[in-house]
């Protein structure tokens, strides 16, 4: 019934797709045509409109809520805001690995959206109210439990995000018959560019209000009145079906339950070699956003430039990566996936190699920017064409345990990061920083060769079960009178 009400032919795309994008995310009956109501041209129409309404939610939302990031060291001091960072990507670690998952099948992907939504407002409100406190007991106690909000944050929304992004490429490759590598990477150029362009606004925004004289805490109070409305403004919006529709799981019942499973899914996932031959973008790009956040701003920034411009300063960042993203999602479909991830990698090069070999830095002043521009290339990858690369390469319920290793992955490498600033010295992070990074074209390329070896293994043992029933056919006929 739903393969004819849905999965025409007529209504455009291929009706396998069709058929498996409705089992694999529970269609309803009565739901079962969803957003793909028409045709493929209605359907190319309105679920870009909706990751884009998603994306400017979630780009808002998250731009006001994680300039804590940037400005913590500067405002709390090293020692207290290296240490709640590490609470913060450790707790995001765990997060992705135990909480996304359960929240996701119980709740749908919007609805987990949503509430990691939420936690990045109750992390900034904690932010504003550790500057406002003068007790130094009350700033610990307060600003450890905004961290733990933010890690939780953190690792949710980012999990929902990329399932999010599958499954709109998954329902627009149903829809159009595009192919499947080409809409994941418009998709996400698009999502990175809305949300880097937003994110250098709320950057630019701190550093004026800053300038003009405002507190820091009085600044905090106001972004978060403005990062709450990102969650409600979501949550009314209409979403198609497969959004709002949780996984089927028939063995888990209970959030317990889902947890387990979702933790003993990511796991399973681990032993497949593409996962970790992805890794070493996640994890420079967790030591580089650690490195230059912590140390860079601190100590090389801050003193230099002033303190209020350290905002400023990581607005760069993200007008780098804003542009760079949108140049990167023309240039994929030319040249590859590839050769971009390889840029992205010499660029996150760039920081730990002018620490190590360049002298820096004590009179560079205002060439610091070059640390902040590379950081911007290298996170314009990180952002779309690594979260397209993991689109490409796991579908269906592996997509969410796919994120969320990649999640726990860049949550480990800034966790450590920050954890050990204050014990290592800063030539051993930034060896580490470029060890990463050289790994990340050799991984890739790596890719290809293990992907074709896994398919021919897979076409092998096809055809010799194909042979073996066929064998089975012949015998069958024989025995017959």
């Amino acid at each position: 019934r739903r393969f004819n009400a849905c999965c025409r032919p007529s209504r455009g795309g291929d009706p396998i797709d069709r058929t498996i994008l409705m089992i694999s995310y529970g269609a309803a009956d009565g739901d079962a045509c969803g957003i793909l109501d028409d045709d493929g041209e209605t359907a190319s129409r309105r679920l870009p409109a909706h990751f884009v309404l998603m994306a400017c939610c979630f780009a808002v939302n998250h731009g006001l809520s994680t300039v804590t990031l940037v400005v913590a060291s500067s405002l709390l001091g090293d020692h207290m805001a290296f240490y709640g960072l590490a609470m913060m990507y450790s707790v995001a670690m765990l997060s992705s690995l135990c909480v996304t998952g359960p929240l996701e099948t119980i709740s749908g992907p919007k609805l987990c959206l949503v509430f990691g939504m939420a936690l990045w407002c109750v992390h900034l409100a904690g932010f504003a109210a550790a500057l406002s406190s003068s007790s130094v007991c009350i700033r610990w106690v307060v600003w450890i439990v905004a961290a733990t909000s933010g890690g939780l944050a953190g690792g949710i929304v980012w999990t929902a995000q990329g399932v999010y992004l599958s499954m709109i490429a998954s329902a627009l490759v149903a829809a159009t018959g595009e192919a499947h590598e080409d809409v994941t990477a418009r998709l996400a150029s698009i999502f990175s560019f809305v949300f880097l362009s937003i994110e250098v606004l709320t950057r630019l925004m701190f550093s004026a209000l800053r300038a003009w004289g405002w507190p820091a805490s009085v600044i905090s109070v106001i972004f978060c009145a403005f990062a709450s409305l990102s969650p409600l403004v979501l949550l009314k919006a209409d979403a198609p079906w497969f959004m709002n529709t949780s996984s089927p799981r028939p063995a888990a019942t209970d959030v317990l339950s889902e947890m387990r499973l979702h933790l003993q899914g990511t796991l399973a996932l681990w032993v497949d070699p593409v996962l970790w031959l992805l890794s070493p973008t996640n994890f420079t790009f967790g030591f580089s956003a650690a490195l230059i956040n912590g140390y860079v701003n601190s100590d090389i920034t801050a003193p230099m430039l002033g303190e209020q411009r350290v905002a400023l300063m990581s607005a760069v960042v993200v007008v780098t990566a804003a542009f760079a993203s949108l140049g990167f999602g023309v240039i994929t479909n030319s040249v590859g996936k590839g050769p971009v991830l390889t840029l992205g990698a010499l660029c996150f090069a760039y920081t730990p190699f002018a620490i190590l070999a360049l002298g820096c830095c004590s009179a560079w002043n205002w060439w610091v920017l070059t640390f902040y521009a590379s950081q911007g290339v290298g996170r314009a990858v990180y952002e779309s064409t690594n979260r397209a690369v993991v689109a490409d390469h796991f579908s269906g319920s592996r997509v969410t345990y796919a994120f969320a290793s990649c999640a726990f992955q860049s949550n480990f490498a800034a966790a450590i990061c920050f954890l050990f600033q204050d014990i290592w010295h800063v030539d051993r992070l930034a060896r580490i920083v470029l060890i990463f990074a050289i790994c990340i074209p050799f991984s890739y390329y790596s890719m290809g060769f293990i992907g074709q070896c896994a398919k021919s293994a897979s076409m092998d043992a096809w055809s010799g079960e194909a042979q073996h029933l066929r064998r089975d056919k012949l015998a069958a006929e024989s025995d017959r009178p």
